[in-house]
């Protein structure tokens, strides 16, 4: 027990990650203006360095990488790896609005002790107005627009153009997509994702813990999946294989819209090719907004809780990474099943082609 109380005591005095102070607060709280914005950037990013010291990305964005480049081999592997990334990230949008309505409900959790009547001195819905934020655009975005109507178009219409495009450039038909079933692994991932990502009304250690997932889930659209998803199939394979095929079948209609097909990892992020970077998309916006949640969180708490809090939030992220891994290498999995079912080789495995001419 004594070695459990000193931990906690040590997790209790630990330095407060960059960025939550007074002066971030304000930036928040200020009239937005481009220098505000410019400010509370530069907050961020110090914010992101640090949480890149503690919490490496490293391992989730090569297992990324791995899962990616398996399917790219083949294009029956290339649509089911959009199928199972389609309904992994169908999951990510809904679960915002648990955790911004159990934030908002945590009334008496956060009050500003500089209130002198505690009925007027909630600030709960301050911090779920920018973890809310991150959803607004996922269900109706304003630079992407049905080409006839002019109507704004959900991220969720724009992951399905994407995936019937792929499934058209695989040849698919309707009746050999609908063949392909959602795994029991996913199913778990993505309700263990949707349990961590609510947080629990009146719990400071869950909502924190779900600050992180939030975090990792918008770091990792942003610094790691589609960048490198957009640099892999229309930078490093520019003018092949589904490059090729959405230059020549640029559009797609689907459920009544007809939008471009490459939309959906266009709208998130991408990579420039001339500055050979990340071309930040929504997702960076999430991120900054996620940011300003947490330090309002911890901002005006009593140390004990600004410890907890942030002892919780780089717990959630550290949670967070882990079942994004685990769907990258799942996925990666399932696409192996596919190529090995289609004898599509594969460097350092031996398909059926090989394997039946090798001597007796």
């Amino acid at each position: 027990m004594r070695k459990q109380s000193n931990l906690a005591a040590r997790e209790l005095t630990q330095p407060l990650l960059p960025g939550f102070d007074a002066e971030t607060m304000a930036l928040i709280a200020a009239k937005p203006t481009r220098e505000t914005a410019k400010k509370l950037g530069r907050k961020f990013e110090l914010f992101l360095g640090a949480i890149r010291r503690q919490q490496p990305f490293d391992g989730l964005e090569q297992h990324f990488k791995d899962a990616l480049e398996t399917a790219a081999r083949d294009p029956v592997a290339l649509y089911r790896f959009f199928q199972l990334y389609n309904y992994f990230n169908g999951g990510i949008a809904p679960a915002i609005a648990p955790l911004v309505g159990n934030i908002g409900k945590s009334r008496d959790l956060f009050t500003d002790p500089e209130t002198p009547v505690t009925a007027e001195a909630s600030y709960a819905f301050a911090i779920a107005r920018e973890v809310q934020k991150a959803s607004t655009d996922e269900y109706g975005d304003p630079n992407y627009r049905d080409l006839v109507t002019g109507q704004k178009l959900d991220h969720r219409r724009l992951s399905d153009g994407l995936m019937k495009a792929v499934g058209n450039y695989a040849g698919l038909s309707d009746q050999e997509r609908n063949g392909f079933e959602v795994p029991a692994w996913l199913v778990a991932n993505k309700k263990d994702i949707q349990k961590l990502y609510a947080g629990a009304e009146g719990n400071l250690a869950k909502l924190a813990q779900a600050l992180g997932m939030h975090f990792t889930s918008e770091y990792s659209a942003d610094a790691i999946e589609f960048s490198n998803a957009c640099k892999s199939l229309f930078i490093d394979h520019k003018n092949e294989g589904l490059h090729h095929y959405l230059c020549e079948n640029p559009y797609i209609s689907v459920g009544g819209n007809t939008f471009a097909a490459h939309s959906w990892l266009q709208t998130h992020g991408g990579w420039d090719a001339e500055k050979n970077e990340i071309r930040h998309g929504v997702e960076y916006v999430h991120l900054v907004t996620g940011f300003a949640a947490m330090a309002l969180m911890v901002g005006k708490a009593g140390p004990e809780k600004k410890m907890i809090a942030q002892k919780n939030f780089l717990e959630g992220i550290r949670n967070g990474q882990k079942l994004l891994d685990d769907f990258f290498i799942g996925a990666k999995a399932e696409c192996e099943k596919i190529l090995a079912a289609r004898d599509v080789p594969v460097p350092g495995r031996k398909t059926a082609r090989h394997l039946s001419a090798q001597p007796a």
